[in-house]
């Protein structure tokens, strides 16, 4: 019994020992491979390398090269500040009680900023076929033009993106009431079985008793 036991201790440490250089080879290994490839901006994990590699190439760059960086922050600067007006204007919208009222408020918003674009484009348009204001439109850059053409593009996309949302909303809210009702009705429903079966319930038990009284009663005068 006490080779047994022995035997046993022994195969239990072999096999610890074996679990324990197994861990510490995958251990250097995992090591040797951080060190060797781990350094190298390729990879997914190393964003601090790559950042300051991008920080130094912009830096050594060209001046012009130098703009359209600052220019490319800038446009990530605003998308970010949109993105957070957004989010506020949807945690508004939720917010509101009444959805109907919502949903057309920022409906004739959205067609009110779509006027507006119409009207810049006849505007432009009117300008480059005027005589006299041609050199003012024409000293705008192509560039410029198509920026300003994609934030109006962007701005009213947010917009039918936001009316898209609060369509789904208010489809949800519909979905929620009649389940909500539907609910209520199986509430009743279960309100009124209970009320019946108590009703049936206490007939019995009157019913049983009366029924025993009567046994009760036939022995009592029975026995007299």
């Amino acid at each position: 019994m006490k080779r047994t036991n022995a035997f046993l201790l022994q195969q239990t440490i072999g096999q610890w020992r074996l679990v324990f250089l197994v861990s510490a080879a995958n251990l250097a290994v995992s090591c040797v491979v951080h060190l060797i490839w781990g350094t190298s901006e390729e990879q997914p994990w190393n964003n601090y390398a790559r950042e300051k590699r991008r920080i130094k190439d912009a830096e050594s760059a060209s001046p012009a090269e130098t703009k359209e960086f600052i220019e490319a922050k800038t446009d990530e600067e605003d998308d970010k500040a949109k993105g957070e007006v957004k989010a506020e204007h949807r945690d508004r919208f939720m917010e509101c009680g009444e959805h109907a009222t919502c949903y057309k408020r920022y409906e004739c918003i959205v067609n009110k900023l779509k006027r507006e674009i119409r009207k810049a484009d006849e505007f432009l348009k009117k300008c480059e076929k005027c005589d006299k204001q041609r050199p003012i439109v024409h000293r705008l850059t192509n560039e410029e033009k198509r920026r300003i053409v994609n934030k109006l593009k962007c701005a009213s996309q947010d917009c039918c993106f936001l009316v898209e949302e609060l369509r789904m909303h208010r489809a949800e809210v519909k979905y929620l009431t009649g389940a909500y009702e539907k609910l209520i009705f199986k509430y009743n429903e279960m309100l009124t079985r209970q009320r019946c079966l108590l009703q049936q319930v206490s007939f019995s038990v009157f019913f049983i008793v009366a029924r025993r009284a009567a046994r009760y009663e036939c022995r009592f005068f029975g026995s007299r």
